[in-house]
């Protein structure tokens, strides 16, 4: 079985983004003044999921915050910050 390459890879990525994107809310375009670039924008659903999460997300740090004092809410949020930057490298 030949496997594919680079190109067919990517066009094959670049769907499964387009299809994730648009169940999630969002449009591919094509920028208005720069054709070859295109961009994503929210759809009115994505900006109603996207608010729905950050609320909930409020909601989570408010509750596990509630116990801490701001000292130890601190260090908290700076190794979850880095637990965050060093999954960015996968």
């Amino acid at each position: 079985m030949r496997r594919a390459g680079r190109l067919e890879e990517g066009l094959a990525d670049a769907k499964r983004l387009d299809r994730a994107a648009t169940e999630l809310g969002a449009d591919l375009a094509p920028h208005p003044v720069h054709g070859r670039i295109q961009q994503w924008t929210l759809t009115p659903r994505g900006a109603t999921l996207l608010k729905a999460c950050r609320d909930r997300v409020i909601a989570l740090e408010k509750r596990i915050a509630r116990n801490l004092d701001s000292k130890a809410e601190t260090t908290v949020r700076r190794w979850l910050a880095g637990i965050a930057a060093d999954l960015q490298d996968d």
